[in-house]
């Protein structure tokens, strides 16, 4: 009878080990999305043709490098409206690339200076898990991303534009919006290893 009693224990102490997992692990998914920060990244304070652009916002980094026109690469076009996603110069197949140092959902932009777009002029940003179509019409103030993807830390966002046929359209983006994307918890994962010890402990004995 004491044997049983003391597998009853036992088995209590699983049982009461596991419900608190799975309470711990409701609540953090409930609230990840809380305490997500939602954080802009000022675009208006670079200097016009430098080969890679950087900016940090609330411990996120945003990177733009590897500008390429016509294959070449070229700097980046940018001044107090921003940097120009499509144009200001004889543009063929602009692209560039830029990434986020934390895994983030994009959300909006602003557009600080628009000038000469017309109807199928587009960029486009395409990542290892989707990507999304700005395109035309164009005007002044926040718009949200057409597709708001999710993007993993450290992964390319291949930034491109429509072939331009003219020099002066220009579409230039002041900020750039992200949520981040919270990390998992360590006291969910130290949970996790108590839970894991006591149902090791459980079949030793």
């Amino acid at each position: 009878m004491c044997q049983n009693i003391s597998r009853n224990s036992r088995a209590s102490k699983v049982r009461f080990a596991f419900l608190l997992f799975v309470g711990l692990s409701t609540n953090f998914l409930a609230t990840s999305t809380v305490i997500a920060d939602i954080i802009s990244f000022d675009l208006t304070n670079f200097a016009d043709g430098s080969m890679t652009l950087s900016t940090t916002s609330d411990g996120v980094t945003l990177q733009f490098f590897d500008r390429r026109n016509n294959g070449n690469p070229t700097g980046f076009f940018a001044d107090s409206d921003g940097v120009a996603f499509i144009g200001n110069d004889p543009l063929r197949f602009y692209t560039f690339q830029m990434d986020f140092d934390a895994p983030v959902e994009l959300l909006s932009y602003t557009i600080g200076f628009v000038q000469g777009v017309e109807n199928g002029d587009v960029f486009s940003l395409a990542t290892s898990g989707g990507n999304t179509d700005e395109s035309f019409p164009f005007s002044l103030g926040s718009r949200n991303f057409a597709t708001q993807l999710l993007v993993a830390a450290n992964d390319p966002i291949m930034v491109s534009t429509s072939e331009i046929a003219d020099n002066d359209e220009i579409v230039q983006l002041s900020s750039i919006t992200v949520q981040t994307i919270p990390e998992p918890s360590s006291l969910l994962m130290m949970t996790g290893i108590g839970l894991a010890a006591l149902v090791g402990r459980r079949r030793r004995h």
